[in-house]
């Protein structure tokens, strides 16, 4: 079972939820460009995280826009109150991706289920243990939207007992009721290379009834309960 709930409806083609990242708006090439993981690099975990003293003048920006950018959008078009636990969950999430970019010098268009799968982990205890040490508990539902919303992931039964509805709200709003169409993400213009395999896609999971993430505190390995 890769979807969070199965369909039972098929509302009109108006009322249906639309995949709000479309990969032929940006350059998805698999590889990770030798600048690009020099900026990455060179901007440090300040910058990444984006934290209050962070410069957002410092000329690595440029370089890595074009894997910065989706990330953002995905992030801006979640359903969900701007909460200082949220953002900073956001903007850490944003900053492991970075990081796990240079790392293995493939762009996250490039990566397969499984590898969002190791970096979510089976609990919170692994993904704990696949990202640095200053990524909060925050950063795994933003991760999984990303996910889900750049990767077309849908393996969630992989990930333990994370908060599927919770993230089903975050995704398709509250509005959407318990049975949203199936969608598929957007064709890609360019094709990861062949020693990137692309992430494989499946259908929408559907939102339910769902608890609202608590909130939590900025320090690192904070467990601030369901996500």
């Amino acid at each position: 079972m890769t979807a969070l709930v199965s369909p039972s409806t098929n509302p009109e083609p108006s009322d249906r939820w639309r995949w709000p990242i479309d990969p032929r708006r940006y350059d998805t090439a698999a590889a990770v460009r030798p600048a690009e993981k020099r900026a990455i690099a060179e901007l440090g975990l300040v910058n990444l995280r984006r934290m209050a003293r962070h410069d957002p003048d410092a000329p690595g920006w440029r370089a890595i826009r074009r894997l910065l950018r989706p990330l953002d959008d995905a992030a801006a078009a979640l359903h969900e109150l701007a909460t200082s636990h949220r953002r900073r969950g956001r903007l850490d999430a944003a900053a492991v991706v970075l990081l796990r970019c240079a790392e293995t010098g493939r762009s996250y268009w490039a990566w397969t289920s499984e590898e969002w799968a190791h970096l979510l982990g089976k609990d919170l205890q692994s993904f704990w243990a696949s990202v640095p040490v200053w990524a909060e508990e925050a950063a795994r539902p933003q991760l999984a939207s990303h996910a889900f919303l750049l990767g077309g992931f849908a393996d969630f039964y992989k990930l333990g007992s994370f908060g599927r509805l919770a993230l089903a709200w975050r995704v398709f709003g509250r509005d959407a009721g318990d049975s949203p169409p199936y969608a598929q993400p957007p064709a890609r213009t360019t094709s990861p290379t062949a020693d990137a395999p692309p992430c494989g896609t499946s259908s929408l999971p559907s939102p339910a009834r769902s608890a609202t993430p608590s909130a939590s505190t900025d320090s690192p390995r904070t467990s601030s309960g369901p996500p």
